[in-house]
């Protein structure tokens, strides 16, 4: 799809700004003990993509026609630059994650293998769908979305093996706890929807 430039008050469309970290320990606690760390995290404050009007809006018979001014016209061909009518926040969103391993060979026939892991997710994702047009109370479509994210899993494995068989049992834990929260919305102007 590639970026929009905007004349107008927001980021270009599209646009990415990302950014990331991976940190990864080893430790050899001894001969039959091994554990292996991971941290990561990632940071993401990209642009929205650009929605445009490809079709003359005065041939739609719905709602959103009937109140809006659309500024630029349509064009059927991707354009690659436009003047946004507001100011558009990119998106702000962070991700944390923390995962260890640990591995213990117990004897020459059983191994048991421990996995836990954390992740945080912290995001703002704004909207705006139709940024090159109006109506009396505003943007037509706009949405501002919080989400906050957290999770916690633990996992263990015991795996073992015989001249014929080879065997794993398994118990996995996972707690999550979501959370979301739209800070503002509005279709036609009208906040609630």
């Amino acid at each position: 799809m590639g970026s929009c430039r905007t004349t107008g008050p927001a980021e270009d469309f599209s646009s990415e700004d990302r950014q990331s970290l991976v940190l990864d320990l080893r430790w050899f606690a001894s001969d039959n003990l091994t554990l292996d760390y991971r941290f990561e995290q990632a940071e993401i404050k990209d642009a929205e993509p650009f929605n445009q009007l490809l079709n003359d809006p005065a041939t739609s018979d719905g709602i959103i026609s009937d109140l809006t001014t659309f500024f630029g016209g349509f064009d059927p061909d991707r354009l690659d630059e436009i003047t946004s009518r507001r100011f558009i926040p990119a998106a702000d969103q962070q991700i944390d994650a923390h995962t260890l391993w640990v591995h213990w060979d117990i004897d020459d026939v059983l191994q048991l293998e421990s996995i836990t892991g954390y992740r945080d997710l912290d995001s703002f994702s704004p909207s705006d769908f139709l940024p090159t047009a109006t109506v009396p109370q505003g943007a037509p479509v706009l949405g501002r979305f919080m989400t906050d994210f957290e999770q916690f899993s633990q996992e263990l494995q015991l795996l073992g093996s015989t001249e014929h068989w080879e065997f794993v049992a398994g118990l996995t834990i996972t707690r999550t706890r979501p959370f979301r929260t739209i800070s503002a919305a509005s279709l036609s102007g009208r906040a609630g929807w």
